[in-house]
């Protein structure tokens, strides 16, 4: 629902706060506002496409452990 969409963007805000480095802000918006694929993703941040995938697992677990309660 719309409540939980949110509160998952403001907690992916919280993060690339916390963590400005990994850019994960723009990486989740690329990948899930903008449907891009993880090479496109690379291409524009010039990092490769190895490093968004680990910035997406991470940023997904702590997603997940925030949705859970953990």
């Amino acid at each position: 629902d719309k409540e939980t969409l949110r509160e998952i963007y403001d907690y992916v805000i919280s993060l690339n706060e916390k963590f400005p480095s990994e850019g994960f802000l723009k990486i989740f918006e690329m990948k899930y506002v903008y449907n891009k694929r993880q090479k496109e993703i690379a291409k524009e941040l010039n990092i490769s496409q190895g490093e968004v995938s680990k910035r997406l697992f991470n940023l997904m677990e702590k997603i997940s452990s925030k949705i859970q309660g953990v």
